[in-house]
C-alpha cells in the first residue's frame, strides 16, 4: 500500500515524469509479449502485400518486401530496449566500482583513473562508439559493449564525488577504526550510499543509448538486417520514396522519439524527487 501511494504522489507532483514512466512500463511490456502480442510473423516475406498503407490489415503498413511493419516495430523494441539496458547495466556497475574505489584509496590510483576519465571526456561519445564497433564488428555484444564503455566515464564521476562525501561519514569512520577490511567497507557502506544519483544518470542515459543504438544501425554499423531494429527500419525508408511510402519512416521515427522523450523526462523527474537539493523546487 506505501508503494501505491508513493507512486500516487509522484504522479501528483511530476505527472510529465509519470507519464514518462507509465510509457516506459508499457515499452518493455510490449517487448517482453512481441511473440505473442504481434498480429504477424517480422520476417516473412510477402510481396503481394508490397507497400501496403496503413489499414485494418496492416495498421503500420508494409515494407518493400510486405513485411509487417507493426510486427517489425514490436520486435525492434526488444533490440533496442535490451542494447539500451545491458549497456547501462554493464557501464553503471564497472563506474561505481571504479568510482567508489578511486575515491576510498586515492593517491596514485585516483590519479590515474581521473585523468583517463579526461582523457576520455575529450572525445565525442559517438566517434568512441563508431571506432569501437568498426574496430570489433557490427553485432549486438559489440554494440552493447562500446556503449557501455562511452557511458561508464560518467558514472565514474558521479559516484566518486558522492563517494568522496561518504568516505568522511561517521559510519565509514568508525569502521576504518575497527579494521574492517576494504572490500566491506566498499561493498556495504560506501557503494549503497552513493547510488541514489547514480540511478537518476542511469534512467537519463537509457535514452542516450537507444538513440545511439538506432544510429549505428542507421549507418550498417549496429543490428544486421534481417533483425528488426528501428535504425535499420529507418536506414531501409531511407532509401525508398517518401511519396511511396512515409509510413515506414513515419511509425519508427515516433516510436524512436516517444521511448526517448519518455526516459528523459522520467529521468529529470526522477533527479527532481531524489535529489536533495531540489526538494524545495
Amino acid at each position: 500500500m506505501s508503494i501505491l501511494s508513493g507512486i500516487l504522489r509522484f504522479a501528483r507532483r511530476k505527472p510529465l515524469g509519470a507519464f514518462g514512466g507509465a510509457v516506459v512500463i508499457f515499452m518493455i511490456t510490449i517487448a517482453v509479449l512481441a511473440p505473442v502480442i504481434v498480429p504477424a510473423d517480422p520476417y516473412t516475406h510477402n510481396p503481394s502485400a508490397s507497400y501496403e498503407p496503413p489499414s485494418w490489415k496492416y495498421l503500420a503498413g508494409t515494407d518493400v518486401f510486405g513485411r509487417d511493419q507493426l510486427s517489425r516495430i514490436i520486435y525492434g523494441s526488444r533490440v533496442s530496449l535490451f542494447v539500451g539496458f545491458a549497456s547501462v547495466i554493464i557501464g553503471t556497475t564497472v563506474g561505481v566500482v571504479i568510482g567508489v574505489t578511486s575515491a576510498y584509496v586515492g593517491g596514485k590510483f585516483d590519479l590515474v583513473v581521473q585523468r583517463f576519465i579526461d582523457t576520455m571526456m575529450g572525445f565525442p561519445g559517438l566517434v568512441v562508439v563508431l571506432v569501437m564497433v568498426v574496430a570489433l564488428g557490427p553485432s549486438l555484444l559489440n554494440v552493447t559493449l562500446a556503449i557501455a564503455f562511452n557511458y561508464f566515464d560518467k558514472v565514474i564521476r558521479l559516484s566518486r564525488s558522492s563517494a568522496l562525501s561518504v568516505k568522511e561519514e561517521p559510519y565509514v569512520l568508525a569502521a576504518v577504526a575497527i579494521g574492517a577490511r576494504t572490500w566491506r567497507i566498499l561493498t556495504r557502506y560506501m557503494i549503497p550510499n552513493c547510488l541514489a544519483p547514480v540511478f537518476v544518470l542511469a534512467t537519463q542515459q537509457l535514452g542516450a543509448a537507444i538513440v545511439i543504438v538506432a544510429s549505428l544501425s542507421f549507418l550498417g554499423l549496429g543490428v544486421q538486417p534481417p533483425t528488426p531494429s528501428w535504425g535499420n527500419m529507418l536506414q531501409s525508408a531511407a532509401k525508398t520514396n517518401m511519396e511511396l511510402a512515409p509510413w515506414l519512416s513515419i511509425f519508427p521515427g515516433v516510436a524512436l522519439a516517444l521511448l526517448t522523450f519518455s526516459f528523459a523526462v522520467f529521468g529529470d523527474a526522477l533527479r527532481d524527487v531524489l535529489d536533495p537539493r531540489m526538494r524545495g523546487t
